[in-house]
């Protein structure tokens, strides 16, 4: 039976001050952790969840964080540093200083290259980008790698995200809510830009199986998934609070939103949500997870399994242990416990998880928070009566009948209307005309999310939005044999124009299982 809340079995992490990072690796076997007050980097291991190793050299707080598969993490400090680790040993290969404070740094493992963004503390200089290429250990080895492997240029812009598309454009997002592609090897020209928040863009993250689709937050309250391209804007989610992160789960199928006011705001506004947000990919806001205490400023999926992780400014790191069934068991303890406390022993229990805020606390504690499921509905409650032939009918069983026989009308005339509906869909006026288009070629046994992720990225799909329809055939052959074909007809409608015509000039004649599609404008 469908309950109202879920309970979900988490990891607990107590950090030194408020957390500044909290990332997986791109394997998802390792936790990485930055905080206010230590100035260490805390690399967790997620099979054991013990704390591998501590990262200790910096001065300042460490603001972001870079990691390459090969071994290698570059981390960017308010102690106007980087420093390139060696992961597995924690040796330092090399540090550099800066001329500003370096807020963000993004890796990009395809090309073995970092992009840092540096801001500065003085009025009169420009913020910078910095660029490392060829970050490899034998590279880095060499007494000149900055002389040859390093770029930078000024940026007039305040960036407050930044990440790296596939074809090696470097992507930002900035305070005043705009996107700007940048060309790094040209001195950081704008290749492209667009606006597309009101205030700062918080967070930046491609889809894995959307083409071209990216996932914007921003403090405006709202998160935007756009084609990176064109920069229209695909979908919107609204939340009345401000977002600082924005993900897609494991299969990017819903939308995670995470924010809250900052404390330093909080007198200034009445509401002030802390609860993780979770939309369906397109459509309303299905489930609200509590946990932190504070404004949730990361959220980071696992790319090896369904776990994530959250950091909020409570200094609570929590790992949702999604994948990990052993979890329950621990879990269900904790509930037990928690039997007989006062609703606000409740809520500190459920945030700190009873773990102290010691200054060398390594603590990593099993607890359980709670996910409210929106579309829940109370099953009813009705006693029945058996019916025996021959007995008085009761005034609910003639109510009952009746409602049983309308019911039925109801369905009937629905299913003859669906049925008018579909033998007048090919023959739709006008009105269709420009915004409809037929794709022909697909396989006959294609699902139809399928043919949804191949051609959503390029708008959204209005009223039924799509149709299959199978058509079979027997054909003579020449010898008089005849052959069984099956012919796929997909249409698809549009709520844009464009978005149609895109569609048309992006996969009309593309091969897809080595077989050319048709695609073409309803007529």
């Amino acid at each position: 039976m469908t309950t109202e809340y879920t309970e979900i079995a988490v990891k607990k992490f107590r950090a030194d001050g408020f957390v500044t990072l909290s990332k997986f690796d791109s394997k998802g076997e390792n936790l990485y952790i930055c905080d206010q007050k230590s100035n260490a980097i805390t690399k967790i291991n997620t099979q054991t969840y013990d704390i591998d190793n501590k990262f200790i050299e910096h001065k300042g707080v460490i603001w972001s964080l870079g990691l390459l598969d090969n071994d290698i993490m570059i981390s960017a400090s308010g102690d106007f540093s980087l420093i390139i680790w060696e992961i597995s040993t924690g040796n330092i290969i090399l540090k550099k200083s800066t001329n500003g404070i370096p807020k963000l740094v993004k890796t990009n493992n395809s090309e073995n290259i970092a992009a840092i963004y540096v801001e500065q503390t003085l009025k009169n200089k420009s913020n910078e980008i910095m660029i490392l290429r060829n970050i490899t250990k034998s590279e880095l080895k060499e007494d000149n790698y900055f002389e040859t492997n390093f770029i930078s240029f000024e940026n007039n812009d305040i960036i407050t995200s930044m990440e790296w598309n596939d074809n090696g454009e470097l992507i930002t997002g900035c305070d005043d809510g705009s996107v700007k592609i940048l060309d790094y090897m040209n001195g950081g020209n704008i290749i492209r830009s667009g606006k597309i928040h009101d205030k700062a863009i918080r967070s930046l993250e491609k889809s894995d199986k959307f083409e071209k689709c990216w996932l914007t937050s921003s403090l405006d309250g709202s998160a935007k998934e756009i084609n990176i391209e064109t920069f229209e804007i695909i979908n919107t989610y609204k939340v009345d609070f401000p977002i600082n992160v924005a993900s897609y789960n494991y299969n990017n199928r819903k939308i995670y939103l995470g924010g809250g006011v900052d404390a330093m705001s909080i007198a200034q506004n009445d509401n002030n949500d802390l609860t993780l947000k979770v939309f369906a990919r397109g459509g309303k806001m299905k489930n609200v997870i509590n946990g932190h205490f504070g404004p949730i400023r990361h959220l980071n999926f696992s790319k090896s399994n369904k776990n994530f992780t959250t950091a909020g400014q409570d200094g609570v790191v929590i790992v949702y242990l999604i994948d990990d069934t052993t979890a329950s068991t621990n879990a269900t303890e904790q509930i037990e416990l928690n039997k007989g406390l006062s609703d606000k022993e409740l809520l500190l229990n459920d945030i700190f998880s009873g773990i102290k805020a010691t200054q060398n606390n390594e603590d990593i504690k099993t607890d359980v928070v709670i996910m409210n499921n929106l579309g829940y509905r109370a099953p009813k409650n009705v006693a029945t009566v058996r019916y025996i032939p021959g007995m008085a009918k009761t005034a609910e069983m003639i109510e009952d009948e009746k409602k049983q026989k309308d019911f039925q009308l109801e369905r009937e005339s629905k299913r003859k209307e669906k049925q008018t509906n579909d033998n007048s869909w090919e023959k739709q006026g006008d009105d269709r005309r420009t915004y409809g288009i037929k794709v022909f070629g697909l396989p006959a046994n294609i699902k139809e999310n399928k043919v949804r992720d191949i051609f959503e990225p390029y708008g959204r799909f209005a009223g039924r939005g799509l149709k299959m329809k199978l058509t079979e055939k027997d054909f003579k052959k020449v010898d008089g044999s005849s052959k069984h074909y099956k012919d796929l007809m997909v249409i698809i409608n549009y709520a844009s124009e464009d978005s149609a015509n895109r569609a048309v000039y992006e996969m009309d004649k593309r091969s897809y299982e080595q077989v050319l599609i048709d695609v073409q404008h309803m007529s």
